[in-house]
């Protein structure tokens, strides 16, 4: 942790303001905790400062906020590789609907399976946490993304234990998901009909960076996500307009 954590997270979590005093302990405490338990990488030579882990660790750790349970939903958040900007990537990797590809990809984070590394583009993590007025979030996206397969699988349904309320997400979710692969969709970027998975991440986005935007354009899915999530976020964020 660096001096002053509060003053890093003044300037990239839009809502600390709007946070309860009880909730800034407690996310101050999740970052003090996972800071030093992840196993931090530079990619390219890049310098990797005590400060960026802290900003991307607020990220992360804002997910958590409203469980309860520590950091036990990124359990498989063990390393975090931080490029200086778009990574570059010549691999074989799945394209939509399944489709395998080799070639070069150009990505702002990626999260891979289990306990694989998460890999960010610090120019986007600062660009999309320092001012907040988009809809984007790298570092909420891939630890998504990181949640969606605590149970095994990445489909776009987190673990759910209570069967009414799973039976509504799916509902719920697969509406929305219709409607952003069908494009047009005034507040979910059309990323998010790639395929489910993809579309939790990109609403998990939305839920922490936009969620007036998400509350006011799709109230059902709005809520299913502050179910899940455990956190108001659209309250948060009203909390401060003048």
């Amino acid at each position: 942790m660096v001096d002053g954590p509060e003053r890093l997270f003044a300037a990239h979590l839009t809502d600390w303001s709007a946070l309860g005093g009880g909730e800034q302990e407690l996310l101050t405490g999740l970052v003090a905790e996972f800071v030093p338990t992840r196993r931090w990488e530079a990619a390219r030579g890049f310098e990797l400062t005590d400060e960026m882990c802290t900003v991307i660790a607020a990220q992360a750790a804002l997910t958590c906020l409203g469980f309860g349970e520590g950091l036990d939903p990124l359990v498989h958040v063990r390393t975090v590789i931080v490029h200086p900007r778009t990574i570059v990537l010549e691999d074989e990797h799945h394209e939509g609907g399944g489709i395998m590809s080799t070639g070069t990809r150009r990505l702002s984070g990626e999260a891979h399976d289990n306990e694989g590394p998460l890999l960010l583009s610090w120019d986007s993590v600062r660009r999309e946490t320092r001012y907040g007025r988009g809809r984007r979030n790298v570092v909420i996206h891939e630890v998504a993304h990181k949640i969606d397969m605590l149970d095994g699988t990445i489909d776009g349904t987190p673990p759910i234990d209570d069967a009414d309320f799973l039976a509504r997400w799916r509902t719920t979710n697969m509406v929305a998901y219709g409607r952003a692969r069908r494009g047009g969709d005034p507040a979910i970027d059309s990323y998010g009909g790639t395929n489910t998975a993809e579309f939790f991440a990109v609403v998990s986005e939305l839920f922490f960076s936009g969620p007036t935007l998400l509350e006011e354009h799709h109230p059902e899915l709005y809520d299913c996500f502050r179910t899940f999530y455990r956190q108001d976020t659209a309250a948060r964020r009203r909390r401060l307009l003048p």
